[in-house]
């Protein structure tokens, strides 16, 4: 099948976007854990 080729030929491309699209996406979450987690340590209220 001509999709099989094609999959098959970009699959490494396709790993590393989605890869980066899930590093990308999670970045804020783990961005705003660490702020968090300082905050706790130094509460400025």
């Amino acid at each position: 099948m001509y999709w099989n080729e094609v999959f098959h030929g970009h699959q490494n491309v396709f790993n590393a976007l989605l890869i980066g699209t899930v590093v990308i996406s999670f970045l804020p979450s783990i961005y705003l854990f660490f702020v968090q987690r300082k905050v706790e340590q130094v509460p400025t209220s």
